[in-house]
């Protein structure tokens, strides 16, 4: 949604905020690590509670 929200405006010619832009791209580059950190850690809980 966000970059289609993103492109609109690029198509429209009504800007773009900087601050946009680098919201939604570090939303893009921290979304996967933040998933493989929190899977390991239930990972590891769920082994030791069943362990």
């Amino acid at each position: 949604l966000s970059s289609g929200v993103a492109g609109t405006m690029v198509a429209n010619k009504s800007g773009l905020q900087g601050g946009t832009v680098r919201t939604i791209l570090l939303a893009w580059v921290l979304t996967l690590p933040a998933t493989v950190a929190l899977s390991a850690a239930l990972f590891w809980l769920a082994s030791k509670a069943l362990s």
